[in-house]
Protein backbone atom coordinates (compact mmCIF):
# COMPACT_ATOMS: atom_id res chain seq x y z
CA UNK A 1 0.00 0.00 0.00
CA UNK A 2 1.42 3.67 -1.00
CA UNK A 3 1.83 6.05 1.95
CA UNK A 4 1.82 9.83 1.44
CA UNK A 5 4.16 11.95 3.79
CA UNK A 6 1.67 14.91 4.77
CA UNK A 7 2.68 18.42 5.85
CA UNK A 8 0.97 21.21 7.56
CA UNK A 9 1.07 24.81 7.16
CA UNK A 10 -0.66 25.89 10.27
CA UNK A 11 1.16 28.51 12.20
CA UNK A 12 -0.38 26.79 15.31
CA UNK A 13 1.49 23.57 14.67
CA UNK A 14 5.72 23.34 15.61
CA UNK A 15 8.19 20.77 14.64
CA UNK A 16 8.85 18.12 16.95
CA UNK A 17 11.06 15.02 17.10
CA UNK A 18 10.78 10.95 17.73
CA UNK A 19 13.61 9.75 19.95
CA UNK A 20 14.93 6.75 20.51
CA UNK A 21 17.33 7.00 23.99
CA UNK A 22 20.09 4.13 25.03
CA UNK A 23 21.72 4.56 27.90
CA UNK A 24 25.69 2.95 27.80
CA UNK A 25 25.22 0.35 30.69
CA UNK A 26 28.53 -1.26 30.16
CA UNK A 27 30.09 -3.81 31.80
CA UNK A 28 32.54 -1.58 29.75
CA UNK A 29 30.90 1.30 29.81
CA UNK A 30 32.16 4.80 28.65
CA UNK A 31 29.60 6.49 30.84
CA UNK A 32 27.20 9.09 29.35
CA UNK A 33 29.64 9.40 26.74
CA UNK A 34 28.76 6.35 25.24
CA UNK A 35 24.71 7.08 25.70
CA UNK A 36 22.78 7.27 21.80
CA UNK A 37 20.28 9.31 21.09
CA UNK A 38 18.59 8.66 17.41
CA UNK A 39 16.38 10.46 15.55
CA UNK A 40 13.58 8.22 14.31
CA UNK A 41 11.90 11.29 12.51
CA UNK A 42 10.35 14.47 12.39
CA UNK A 43 6.76 15.21 12.74
CA UNK A 44 4.07 18.36 13.59
CA UNK A 45 1.95 18.68 16.82
CA UNK A 46 0.67 21.49 18.76
CA UNK A 47 2.88 21.51 21.22
CA UNK A 48 5.14 19.34 23.80
CA UNK A 49 2.47 18.18 26.05
CA UNK A 50 0.04 16.97 22.64
CA UNK A 51 3.23 15.34 21.14
CA UNK A 52 3.58 13.46 24.46
CA UNK A 53 -0.07 12.48 24.34
CA UNK A 54 0.03 11.21 20.83
CA UNK A 55 3.38 8.94 21.73
CA UNK A 56 1.38 6.82 24.21
CA UNK A 57 -1.54 6.94 21.64
CA UNK A 58 0.59 5.48 19.30
CA UNK A 59 2.37 3.08 21.89
CA UNK A 60 -1.43 1.97 23.01
CA UNK A 61 -2.25 1.26 19.32
CA UNK A 62 0.87 -0.34 18.45
CA UNK A 63 2.22 -2.50 21.51
CA UNK A 64 5.24 -4.04 19.60
CA UNK A 65 6.60 -0.43 19.47
CA UNK A 66 8.00 -0.37 22.77
CA UNK A 67 9.66 -3.67 22.51
CA UNK A 68 11.29 -2.18 18.89
CA UNK A 69 12.36 1.22 20.78
CA UNK A 70 13.01 0.68 24.79
CA UNK A 71 13.56 4.14 24.92
CA UNK A 72 11.50 6.54 23.19
CA UNK A 73 10.32 9.83 24.02
CA UNK A 74 9.39 13.12 21.79
CA UNK A 75 10.92 16.33 22.47
CA UNK A 76 11.17 19.86 20.26
CA UNK A 77 12.92 19.89 17.16
CA UNK A 78 16.82 20.01 17.55
CA UNK A 79 18.73 20.59 14.56
CA UNK A 80 21.73 18.92 16.63
CA UNK A 81 19.39 15.55 16.20
CA UNK A 82 18.50 16.36 12.41
CA UNK A 83 19.52 13.58 9.96
CA UNK A 84 18.17 15.98 6.88
CA UNK A 85 20.41 15.08 3.54
CA UNK A 86 21.17 16.98 0.62
CA UNK A 87 21.20 13.74 -1.39
CA UNK A 88 18.35 14.02 -4.07
CA UNK A 89 18.19 10.69 -3.55
CA UNK A 90 16.70 10.78 -0.15
CA UNK A 91 14.22 12.93 -0.95
CA UNK A 92 11.28 11.45 0.24
CA UNK A 93 13.27 9.58 2.81
CA UNK A 94 11.83 9.84 6.32
CA UNK A 95 15.11 11.65 7.75
CA UNK A 96 13.87 14.74 4.55
CA UNK A 97 10.35 15.07 5.56
CA UNK A 98 7.92 16.58 8.52
CA UNK A 99 5.06 14.70 8.46
CA UNK A 100 1.59 15.71 9.99
CA UNK A 101 1.44 13.62 13.33
CA UNK A 102 3.01 11.21 14.76
CA UNK A 103 0.87 8.18 13.75
CA UNK A 104 1.82 9.22 10.31
CA UNK A 105 5.46 8.95 10.78
CA UNK A 106 5.53 5.80 12.49
CA UNK A 107 3.56 3.67 10.46
CA UNK A 108 5.24 5.33 7.66
CA UNK A 109 8.79 4.41 8.65
CA UNK A 110 8.24 0.64 10.32
CA UNK A 111 6.87 -2.16 8.18
CA UNK A 112 3.38 -2.00 9.48
CA UNK A 113 2.98 -5.65 9.70
CA UNK A 114 6.31 -6.40 11.69
CA UNK A 115 5.22 -3.68 13.86
CA UNK A 116 1.91 -5.04 14.59
CA UNK A 117 3.20 -8.88 14.75
CA UNK A 118 6.51 -8.04 16.99
CA UNK A 119 6.38 -11.08 19.04
CA UNK A 120 5.93 -13.60 16.27
CA UNK A 121 8.87 -11.97 14.95
CA UNK A 122 11.07 -12.11 18.06
CA UNK A 123 10.02 -15.32 18.22
CA UNK A 124 11.31 -16.27 15.18
CA UNK A 125 15.00 -14.79 15.36
CA UNK A 126 17.78 -17.48 16.10
CA UNK A 127 20.14 -14.90 16.01
CA UNK A 128 21.59 -12.58 18.82
CA UNK A 129 20.77 -8.83 17.59
CA UNK A 130 23.85 -7.39 19.02
CA UNK A 131 26.66 -7.91 16.93
CA UNK A 132 29.21 -4.78 18.09
CA UNK A 133 31.72 -3.20 15.29
CA UNK A 134 32.95 -0.37 17.57
CA UNK A 135 35.56 -1.26 19.80
CA UNK A 136 37.45 1.50 21.89
CA UNK A 137 41.06 1.19 22.55
CA UNK A 138 40.20 1.53 26.36
CA UNK A 139 37.21 -0.90 26.08
CA UNK A 140 39.10 -3.79 27.69
CA UNK A 141 36.16 -6.69 28.46
CA UNK A 142 35.34 -6.08 24.61
CA UNK A 143 38.92 -6.00 23.25
CA UNK A 144 39.67 -9.23 25.64
CA UNK A 145 36.38 -10.93 23.85
CA UNK A 146 37.36 -9.92 20.33
CA UNK A 147 40.86 -11.06 20.57
CA UNK A 148 39.18 -14.61 21.92
CA UNK A 149 36.56 -14.65 19.51
CA UNK A 150 39.01 -14.08 16.34
CA UNK A 151 41.73 -16.86 18.47
CA UNK A 152 38.74 -19.64 17.75
CA UNK A 153 37.45 -18.36 14.85
CA UNK A 154 40.50 -18.55 12.64
CA UNK A 155 41.94 -21.02 14.45
CA UNK A 156 43.04 -23.83 11.32
CA UNK A 157 40.98 -26.81 13.10
CA UNK A 158 37.60 -24.58 12.65
CA UNK A 159 38.00 -22.23 10.52
CA UNK A 160 36.38 -24.28 7.83
CA UNK A 161 33.47 -25.29 9.81
CA UNK A 162 32.88 -22.30 11.54
CA UNK A 163 30.54 -19.68 10.02
CA UNK A 164 30.09 -16.90 11.92
CA UNK A 165 30.50 -15.53 16.41
CA UNK A 166 28.04 -13.53 17.54
CA UNK A 167 27.94 -12.14 21.20
CA UNK A 168 25.20 -9.81 23.48
CA UNK A 169 26.04 -8.38 27.03
CA UNK A 170 24.00 -9.99 29.36
CA UNK A 171 23.81 -7.05 32.26
CA UNK A 172 21.28 -9.08 35.06
CA UNK A 173 23.82 -12.40 34.67
CA UNK A 174 26.86 -10.03 34.13
CA UNK A 175 27.82 -12.71 31.21
CA UNK A 176 28.77 -12.79 27.61
CA UNK A 177 26.31 -14.91 25.87
CA UNK A 178 28.29 -16.35 22.97
CA UNK A 179 26.75 -17.91 20.01
CA UNK A 180 29.07 -19.78 17.66
CA UNK A 181 27.65 -20.71 14.15
CA UNK A 182 28.32 -23.53 11.66
CA UNK A 183 28.37 -24.05 8.73
CA UNK A 184 26.00 -27.18 8.57
CA UNK A 185 23.80 -24.79 10.14
CA UNK A 186 24.21 -26.08 13.86
CA UNK A 187 24.82 -24.08 16.65
CA UNK A 188 26.43 -23.63 20.15
CA UNK A 189 25.54 -21.36 22.53
CA UNK A 190 27.94 -20.59 25.72
CA UNK A 191 27.92 -17.72 28.42
CA UNK A 192 31.35 -16.65 29.64
CA UNK A 193 31.34 -14.86 33.29
CA UNK A 194 33.53 -11.54 33.28
CA UNK A 195 33.79 -11.83 36.60
CA UNK A 196 37.10 -14.66 35.36
CA UNK A 197 38.60 -11.59 34.04
CA UNK A 198 37.54 -8.45 35.44
CA UNK A 199 40.13 -7.93 37.94
CA UNK A 200 43.21 -8.35 35.12
CA UNK A 201 45.14 -5.19 34.51
CA UNK A 202 44.59 -3.16 31.32
CA UNK A 203 47.59 -4.54 29.71
CA UNK A 204 46.41 -8.16 30.38
CA UNK A 205 43.87 -8.38 26.97
CA UNK A 206 45.92 -11.33 25.71
CA UNK A 207 45.33 -13.42 29.31
CA UNK A 208 41.92 -12.39 28.93
CA UNK A 209 41.35 -12.87 25.60
CA UNK A 210 43.24 -17.24 26.08
CA UNK A 211 41.08 -17.86 29.41
CA UNK A 212 37.80 -17.16 27.10
CA UNK A 213 39.40 -19.12 24.18
CA UNK A 214 39.85 -21.68 26.28
CA UNK A 215 36.27 -22.25 27.98
CA UNK A 216 35.02 -21.98 24.10
CA UNK A 217 37.70 -24.66 22.96
CA UNK A 218 36.69 -27.05 25.89
CA UNK A 219 32.52 -25.93 24.84
CA UNK A 220 33.30 -26.89 21.60
CA UNK A 221 35.26 -30.27 22.50
CA UNK A 222 32.52 -30.76 24.55
CA UNK A 223 29.77 -30.58 21.76
CA UNK A 224 31.78 -33.32 19.90
CA UNK A 225 33.18 -30.94 17.36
Amino acid sequence: MKRYIKSSSNDDYDVFMLMDYYSDTGPDTTGMDGDTFNCLGKFFSKNLETAKQELKAVQEKHPGLKNMYSGLYVTAYNPYFDTNSDDPDDYYSVDNNVFGDLESLVEYGVDPDYLDNYDKYANEVDELPFDPTYVPEDNFLRNCLNEALDIVEFDPDYADDIATIRYNYNMPNATYDIVIYFEDGDSLEYSFVIDKIIKLDDDQVSEGARIISNELYSALKASGR
